[in-house]
C-alpha cells in the first residue's frame, strides 16, 4: 500500500464514514478494492510507517455495522480502520468488536480477533 503524506495509508485513507453511504459510493468502491487486494495478499504488515497521533478517518465503524457492505467492502472498511487506529495508538478492543459485526471473510476473523486482543499487529511501526 502507498503512504499519504504523513503516513495515513491511501487508499485505507478513503474507508467509509457512514452507515447510510449508497454502494456505489467512492469510499465503498475504494473499500471494496481494498478488501479484494487483501483477500488475494493477506500477508501482515498491511501498512508501515511512524505513529500518528493527530491525521485520521472519522470513527463511524459503529454505524458501518448497519450499512448493506459485501465482504470485501467489509474487509476494507474494517482494515481501514484497524490500520489507522493502530497507527494512531487507539484502544483496539472496541473497534474490535465493532469489527465483529462487519461480515468480514471468514478467513480474516481470527486475525482482527486477535488484533483486538493486542496479539497481532496489521501495521509496521517505524521512526521517519
Amino acid at each position: 500500500m502507498v503512504g499519504y503524506h504523513p503516513v495515513v495509508p491511501y487508499p485505507l485513507y478513503m474507508a467509509p464514514d457512514m452507515g447510510r453511504e449508497a454502494p456505489g459510493s467512492p469510499s465503498i468502491i475504494v473499500s471494496t478494492a481494498v478488501g479484494k487486494y487483501l483477500v488475494d495478499h493477506p500477508d501482515l504488515p498491511w501498512a508501515s510507517g511512524p505513529p500518528d497521533r493527530f491525521n485520521s478517518i472519522a470513527n463511524r465503524i459503529d454505524e458501518l455495522t448497519t450499512a448493506n457492505l459485501d465482504s470485501f467492502s467489509s474487509l476494507g472498511a474494517a482494515a481501514s480502520y484497524a490500520v489507522n487506529a493502530e497507527f494512531r495508538g487507539l484502544e483496539r478492543a472496541p473497534l474490535g468488536l465493532a469489527i465483529q459485526k462487519l461480515s468480514v471473510p471468514s478467513q480474516f476473523r481470527q486475525l482482527f480477533r486477535d488484533w483486538a486482543a493486542g496479539k497481532v499487529n496489521l501495521v509496521e511501526l517505524r521512526d521517519q
